[in-house]
C-alpha cells in the first residue's frame, strides 16, 4: 500500500480508502489495548513451543494409527491455539501497520472472548489438559 494524501491528483481515491478504513476500524479495539497482553518476545516462544508440539502429534500420527483419532482431535486444539496466538502475534508486532494491528486485536476479541479479552487472559498456547498430570 502506497502513501496517502500526497498527491493533491489523487485526493478522491485516498479520501475513499480512509473512509474503508474507518469502517472497518470503527469498533476495533484501540492499539493500546495490546498492552493487556504478553510481549512479542513471550509470545514467539509460545508460538514456537505449539509447533513443536503439533510436529511431534504430526509425527506420532504417522506411526500409530491406533490412536489417530485421539491425535488428529490433539491436532486440532493446537492448531487453534496456534490461530489465536498467531493473531496475538500480529497485534503486537511493532512494525505492522497500525491499521493491521488493530485488525489482529479485533479478531483477538472474537476469538477469546470479551472478558477473556479485556482481562488480558489468554488460552495456553498448548492443549495442556491432554498432558498427563504428576
Amino acid at each position: 500500500m502506497g502513501r496517502i494524501l500526497t498527491d493533491a491528483k489523487d485526493f478522491p481515491k485516498d479520501l475513499q480508502v480512509l473512509r474503508a478504513r474507518r469502517i472497518r476500524l470503527h469498533n476495533a479495539p484501540l492499539l493500546e489495548e495490546r498492552e493487556r497482553f504478553p510481549p512479542l518476545k513471550l509470545v514467539d516462544q509460545l508460538i514456537s513451543h505449539n509447533r513443536a508440539y503439533r510436529k511431534e502429534l504430526d509425527d506420532r500420527l504417522a506411526i500409530d494409527p491406533l490412536h489417530a483419532e485421539e491425535l488428529r482431535a490433539a491436532i486440532d486444539e493446537a492448531e487453534h491455539l496456534f490461530r489465536i496466538w498467531e493473531t496475538l502475534r500480529d497485534a503486537v508486532t511493532e512494525h505492522y501497520y497500525v491499521d493491521f494491528r488493530r485488525q489482529a486485536l479485533d479478531r483477538l476479541r472474537d476469538q477469546v472472548g470479551l472478558t477473556a479479552f479485556y482481562r488480558g487472559d489468554m488460552p495456553p498456547a498448548l492443549p495442556i489438559w491432554r498432558f498427563p498430570r504428576q
